[in-house]
Formats: C-alpha cells, structure tokens, sequence
C-alpha cells in the first residue's frame, strides 16, 4: 500500500470511462475511498457493479455533469458528508467533442463550441472554484487536472478542443498561486 495513499478521501471526474477508470482502480488497490462522478450513468453504474463488497464499502458515485455548477458542488458536499473529509480530486472528465479532427475551424458551430467549452473549461472552474473554497479541503489536499498535450499547441481540424485545453491550463496555474497559501497544492498532467 501506498502510505501517502491509504485511508484517504479522493473525489474522482470522469471516473467511470478511460483515465478516471484507470485512476478509481489504481487508487482503489491503494487503500483509498472513493467518491466518483461520470456523466454516463451506465458507466457509473457498471463501475460499481464490479467493484468486490469490501470496495464497495469505500465507494460513492454519482452522475454528474461538470459544466452545471450546482451539481458539482451537491456531489463535492455529498462527499464529504459521506466520508467526513477530501483529501484530494482528480479531475479528469473532459471531452474531446463531437467533431474532432472533422471539421476546420470555419464549419465548427456556435453548438459545438459552447459544449467543449462548457465541460472542459467551465467544468475545470466548477470543480476548482467549488473544492477550493475555504474549510472544503483538508490541510494539505492536493488537486489534479488532466488537460492534453493539446494545451500546449495547435491541433488542425480540433481549434476548439486546443483552445479548451489552454484556457484550462491559465486556471489551474492560477489556482494553483492560490492554493499555495493554504496549504494545498494543484496540478496539471498534460496526457
């Protein structure tokens, strides 16, 4: 077990699909207790169905949508009403929109821009804004942010996801001045 690890509350975004999935399992072989969040609630629900009964005891999940801000903060709340504490987010829901690597940046619709811009910057504010508010985060928690190497360059036929992925980066670098004057850490993994 990792010791670091081991008896901490972790809430997880994107949690039921690709690297949230990876990272529930992963933590959950470490000792950890889990509160994860997805969008796709037959996603969340398998998760959790294949979770053994001891796994089960140390995990919540709820189906969520980043982008509404309430929500976000009704499943943050939950908990830590379950667990008594948060030590730590992975936040790692995103998306890559509908259209990626289809369309130039003169055929992407006003629709398309608002949805990728709504999961993965306004998703990212949410999460931050709501977790980081003072008293939420025990001492010391730490919060991960999954962009994309696209965060830092040009994607051709993906401006919409590329520029989602950037603006992200300029809230987690500047909650990140913020979090280190109480005592918390946050940090970006560019995948």
């Amino acid at each position: 077990m990792l010791p670091s690890i081991t008896d901490q509350v972790i809430l997880i975004t994107g949690g039921a699909s690709g690297i949230g999935l990876a990272t529930a399992h992963l933590l959950l072989k470490h000792g950890a207790w889990l509160a994860l969040c997805d969008i796709s609630k037959e996603s969340t629900e398998k998760f959790f169905s294949e979770l053994d009964e001891s796994q089960k005891k140390r995990v919540i999940t709820g189906v969520v949508d980043i982008a509404d801000r309430s929500a976000v903060t009704a499943f943050l709340h939950l908990a830590k009403e379950t667990f008594g504490k948060v030590n730590g987010i992975a936040s790692i829901a995103g998306t890559a929109g509908r259209k990626l690597g289809h369309q130039e940046i003169w055929e992407i619709d006003t629709a398309e821009y608002d949805f990728v811009m709504d999961v993965n910057v306004r998703g990212a504010f949410n999460i931050l804004s709501e977790a980081m508010r003072p008293g939420f985060l025990e001492p010391g928690a730490s919060i991960v942010h999954t962009a994309s190497m696209f965060a830092e360059r040009g994607f051709a036929k993906g401006s919409i996801y590329s520029a989602s992925k950037h603006a992200t980066v300029g809230l987690v670098k500047s909650a990140a001045l913020e979090a280190g004057k109480h005592g918390s850490r946050v940090n970006l993994v560019l995948p």
